[in-house]
């Protein structure tokens, strides 16, 4: 009897476990394929800030190259390019001529990913992460900058990467391009645009600004429940073209369609203060989950420096997230890193000139998708997603842990979480719940226990970032998010109710031997 007690213990423990926490990095593991690996893969990169902007080459190239790792040749027996289809005796085999520890580059590659990349086998690039890395590596050390448009890009790719001895064309590459799932899109957030309209500008400068604002306010869910965007235009003084506030979506379109060029000088610093006196009237509050974007685009120098770094420095004290996008030859990148939010590498843009803006929509959407807001412990977070949308919230931990309950009302909405990715998703999470009804329990990491048993504080925490995501096609789902601070439900995080009955069974069962 004592063995059977002992079997349906490990049973239950082990089914908890396997329940709580799913921990899955797929941008680990060989021979993994998908957009969302992908993605996951260049996100890392790029928020590693090892190297510049790529402005979405690389996660062309993995489309082009391999349609994401799903072309049946990508993992073909004897080739170990991976997603990427790095050669192994070529493009491998330079990244490791190239290898100097004392390089930027591969020593953040050691520092951000704890990979010694003199220490690497062609083999390993079949796991997706080596793979674009090694890529993005092959791209950087050409002396040629990379473009921005697809068609320049392709010339690029051509060039630079499939090369000659490929038999890929630029042309194939437009094309292949062209089949790429645009980007995410947030279910919720608050966006004020800040646009320059001073004398460098020009007229027709000024047109494609607002052709790109149009478009890209066009593709957002602007509704009461969805997205609400702000327009402010600047030049000696500063404008507001649309209030922050419940728009509809032909409203907005219609103030920005009609706002005119005006010339003048460049205020920056009053156009950010009247950007924050927005947010503060008409926002609807970060602490509840709707992150508060602001989209800066400038073509040059604000006309007093220190103001625009003050007024910049009084923007981030209200938890607005601010991207910088700085268009020609004339601007001051110290400026720009000063408006934006950290890190630069995320939040700072360099376009050559407006005309960029043509192919600049997708890139902006996948940033501000990706911005997580700090949100109250004890809030109960209601919203709506559309299939694909997404929404990131994050949570701050004490050592007592967190506990996290979702409840669908209508259609299926998955959450993803994580203590050390900000955007986690399929691809790259801890843990779980891929159903409404549910809830879970996150303990703290052992680091922060003994953390806290080193010093006196008792306000050590630990960000926990969670992406939820809409999965019914057709209709919006909702949802009711709530965390709390401590395991507040029974069993492991896990209420009786929502247990899988198998999980019950097993219970049961051990109650039951346990009076034999």
């Amino acid at each position: 009897m004592k063995v059977l007690q002992i079997i349906a213990t490990s049973l239950v423990l082990a089914l908890v476990m396997t329940i709580v926490k799913c921990q899955l990095d797929l941008t680990m593991q060989a021979n993994a394929k998908g957009s969302a690996v992908v993605k996951a893969v260049v996100d890392k990169i790029h928020e590693s800030c090892i190297f510049l902007d790529d402005k979405q080459l690389l996660r062309r190239i993995a489309w082009v190259e391999s349609k994401d790792g799903n072309d049946a040749n990508t993992y073909r027996a004897g080739y170990y390019g991976g997603i990427w289809q790095v050669d192994c005796d070529t493009g491998f085999a330079e990244t490791q001529r190239r290898y100097s520890a004392s390089s930027s580059k591969y020593s953040g590659i050691l520092q951000k990913f704890s990979i010694n990349w003199s220490t690497l086998t062609c083999q390993d690039l079949l796991k997706p992460l080596y793979s674009g890395l090694a890529a993005r590596l092959l791209l950087s050390f050409k002396t040629e900058a990379i473009p921005r448009s697809v068609s320049a890009q392709a010339t690029y790719w051509k060039t630079h990467y499939n090369t000659a001895a490929g038999a890929g064309t630029a042309q194939k590459f437009i094309d292949d391009v062209s089949q790429i799932t645009s980007g995410c899109s947030l279910g919720k957030a608050d966006i004020v645009f800040v646009l320059d309209s001073s004398g460098s500008v020009g007229s027709s400068n000024f047109d494609q600004m607002r052709t790109f604002v149009s478009t890209v306010v066009d593709a957002l869910d602007v509704g009461i429940t969805g997205i609400h965007v702000g327009v402010v235009r600047y030049e000696n003084s500063a404008t507001i073209v649309q209030q922050l506030g419940n728009y509809t979506r032909s409203s907005v379109l219609s103030s920005i369609r009609t706002m005119r060029y005006s010339g003048g000088g460049t205020q920056t610093d009053r156009a950010i203060d009247l950007m924050v006196s927005m947010f503060d009237a008409y926002g609807r509050p970060t602490t509840s989950g709707i992150p508060n974007i602001a989209i800066v685009v400038t073509d040059g120098q604000s006309n007093d420096q220190y103001a625009t770094i003050l007024a910049a420095n009084r923007m981030h004290l209200k938890n607005i997230t601010a991207f910088a996008i700085g268009v020609g030859s004339g601007i001051l990148t110290t400026e720009l890193n000063a408006i934006a939010s950290a890190p630069d590498c995320v939040h700072v843009f360099d376009l050559a000139g407006f005309s960029d803006f043509t192919d600049f929509k997708t890139e902006i959407e996948e940033r501000t998708c990706k911005v997580t807001t700090q949100t109250d412990v004890g809030t109960e977070i209601r919203g709506e997603l559309k299939h694909g949308q997404q929404q990131l919230y994050t949570f701050q931990m004490t050592e007592k842990g967190l506990s996290l309950k979702l409840d669908v009302q209508v259609g299926s909405v998955y959450m993803y979480a994580s203590l050390t990715v900000e955007s986690p998703s399929e691809a790259v999470y801890d843990y779980k719940i891929t159903s409404g009804g549910k809830s879970l329990y996150i303990p703290p990491p052992a680091q922060s226990l003994r953390k806290r048993r080193a010093t006196t504080s008792t306000n050590t925490t630990t960000p926990v970032y969670t992406a939820l995501v809409g999965k019914t096609n057709g209709t919006k789902s909702s949802f009711v998010l709530k965390a709390d601070h401590g395991n507040i439900y029974t069993l492991m995080g896990h209420s009786g109710q929502n247990w899988p009955k198998p999980a019950l069974y097993l219970i049961m069962f051990l109650i039951a031997i346990n009076f034999l």
